[in-house]
């Protein structure tokens, strides 16, 4: 009997020192336990067809080419770029941005255009216009206006705002010596910005691809592919009027 209970108290400690190495491995930096169930799942999937995922669109590669020719059809309109010396085809769809920015004066801030602008509010009271962009070549009903908080960058102050929508009057003074008054409807509110009356430019954008011909120049944004095709998300116009 004696015997018997020795031999138990034996197993059962080794039984816990077993217990305890195992513990000890499983908690050692660096030990990945992998799930049976996971053995043949592919590991790091990349996206389908090279589609840009969390990775913002201003972070996508660039390619700059030249239109060597435009396939219509119906309404579909294809880009053949060369870039590099290759062809690449873009065919155009609401999925992919377009644009193309030339430099304006303050004579385009006319009643009724949209407008998106980026601000700075050092009070309460105002709203210092430090950029602003004008668009047209919009079909159908322009985007509803808003206010929002402008992304973070570096070196810029937290309380700027990005303010978008149609203009409904550009005074020729303000409250503010120096400065004029354009007031946005950004949604349901109007927002009142001041804006330099001297040595502020502003953008004009183009949203109309259909004015695209061939020999323009074009700025290219995507994916590149193994295959050697471009997975295009956006389309810059480089012309300069």
């Amino acid at each position: 009997m004696l015997d018997y209970m020795l031999t138990h108290k034996i197993v059962v400690l080794l039984l816990l020192v077993s217990l305890g190495n195992l513990e000890k491995t499983s908690a050692q930096p660096g030990t990945k336990m992998i799930p049976a169930t996971t053995k043949n799942q592919p590991q790091n999937e990349k996206p389908i067809n090279g589609a840009p995922t969390a990775q913002s669109v201003e972070e996508l590669p660039k390619f700059n080419g030249k239109i060597s020719e435009i396939k219509t059809k119906g309404k579909v309109i294809t880009l053949v770029v060369n870039v590099d010396g290759k062809p690449q085809e873009v065919t155009m769809t609401s999925k992919i941005k377009f644009s193309n920015e030339t430099p304006g004066d303050l004579t385009a801030l006319k009643e009724d255009v949209f407008v998106e602008t980026k601000v700075n509010q050092p009070t309460q009271r105002s709203l210092i216009a430090l950029e602003v962009k004008v668009y047209s070549g919009i079909k159908g009903k322009p985007p509803t206006g808003q206010i929002t908080p402008a992304p973070a960058e570096f070196g810029e102050s937290k309380n700027n705002l990005l303010i978008s929508g149609k203009v409904s009057s550009f005074s020729e003074k303000s409250a503010f010596e120096g400065y004029r008054d354009l007031n946005i409807q950004a949604g349901p509110k109007t927002a009142t910005i001041q804006i330099p009356q001297k040595g502020f430019n502003i953008q004009l954008v183009d949203i109309d691809y259909t004015k695209l011909k061939v020999g323009d120049n074009v700025e290219l944004q995507g994916n590149m592919l193994k295959n050697g095709k471009l997975f295009v998300v956006a389309v810059k116009g480089m012309t300069k009027k």
